[in-house]
Order: structure tokens, then C-alpha cells, then sequence
């Protein structure tokens, strides 16, 4: 569990330390290195390491967290600024612009993914709620297109892109036999086919 930093200070030993996380995380190294370590590399004590956060698991869940508010303040934002109305257009539009963001988050998604496999998955129903309710608003503004089928249909197409590139994210394989942009056609064609377009 994190405690929130009281001063400018704090709040820079923080960053520090989330930051040598995030280069571990990038290198896919995260799962290897001990609390220890990550307080050596960030320049601070254990101690303070650990009033932070009480585990790894506990740092995962934090930067979780907050990747989670930024997907969603920058999806909302380009998903207003989106000129196409029709719910095809929209919908390939949406399917690129969680295609993106599952690629420049794969390293925080490949270390999720590896903790829940392995029993000690960091994730809390707050994380889950939150990417239910993410999962919810992109649905909303699809269901808002013009001839779209509805809002639980248009969740449930949502849900199958954002499962299969999160899968593509965390084992690179179809794009190494597809190539990244028949993987990203695929995907949405079969999520189209669903809806039964």
C-alpha cells in the first residue's frame, strides 16, 4: 500500500523509485530484483522503500493505478477529438487507439500477467473496477455511433480488442508471424464479425 508523500521531497523519492521500476519493468527484470536492490538503485534505504509500498506487489498495483488514469484521460480525450461518425470508422478508430496503448504499456502488462500466473497477481478489485469502468466509457462512445448495435454489444466487442492486444502485449508471437498490422486487421475484423457486421 502506498502513503502518500507529504513534501516536495517525498514526492521526488517517490518518482525515483518508480522510475528505476519502470526501467526494470522495460528491461523485464522486475520479477528478478528484491526490494533491496530496488532501493539501492533509487538511492534510498530499504526503510523508506518499504513506508512506500509494503512489496513489489504493492509498486506493481500503484503504477497500475496510474497508467489506468492516463489511458483513460488521453482515450477520452482523443476519442472526442475523433471526426468519424460512422460506427465502422469508430470502431476501427477505437481498435488503434487500444492497440496503441496496449503497446507502450507491454512491459507493466508482461510483469501483471506474470504475477497473477504465478499466484501473487498485485492486482485489487479497485484495479479491476477501474478497468471495467474504462472498458464501459469507450463502449458508451461507441454505442453513440450512429446505426451501432447496443451499449452491451458494443462492451463486449470492446472487451475482445482490448483482450487480444493486452494477450499480443504480454507474447509478441502473432506479430512476429503476422506482422503488426494483419494482427491489428485480424483482430478487428473478428471483433466486427461478432457484432455480426
Amino acid at each position: 500500500m502506498l502513503k502518500a508523500p507529504q513534501q516536495e521531497r517525498s514526492e521526488r523519492t517517490l518518482q525515483r523509485i518508480l522510475d528505476v521500476c519502470e526501467d526494470l519493468i522495460g528491461a523485464g527484470r522486475f520479477e528478478q530484483v528484491s526490494m533491496n536492490e530496488i532501493a539501492t538503485q533509487s538511492g534510498v534505504s530499504v526503510g523508506t522503500l518499504y513506508k512506500r509500498f509494503d512489496s513489489k506487489s504493492a509498486i506493481i498495483e500503484y503504477l497500475v493505478e496510474q497508467l489506468q488514469t492516463q489511458q483513460y484521460d488521453r482515450m477520452v480525450q482523443e476519442l472526442a477529438e475523433c471526426k468519424e461518425t460512422s460506427f465502422s470508422a469508430r470502431f476501427r478508430f477505437l481498435s488503434m487507439l487500444i492497440y496503441r496503448s496496449c503497446d507502450e504499456y507491454n512491459g507493466l502488462l508482461r510483469t501483471v500477467m506474470a504475477a497473477h500466473l504465478s499466484g501473487t497477481s498485485p492486482l485489487s478489485g479497485t484495479t479491476n473496477t477501474r478497468s471495467v469502468g474504462l472498458i464501459d466509457a469507450l463502449a458508451t462512445w461507441l454505442s453513440e455511433s450512429p446505426g451501432s448495435p447496443d451499449f452491451k454489444a458494443c462492451r463486449e466487442a470492446v472487451a475482445i480488442v482490448s483482450f487480444a492486444y493486452q494477450y499480443r502485449a504480454i507474447y509478441p508471437t502473432p506479430d512476429a508471424l503476422l506482422g503488426a498490422d494483419v494482427y491489428q486487421s485480424a483482430v478487428y475484423e473478428m471483433a466486427l464479425n461478432y457484432l455480426g457486421g
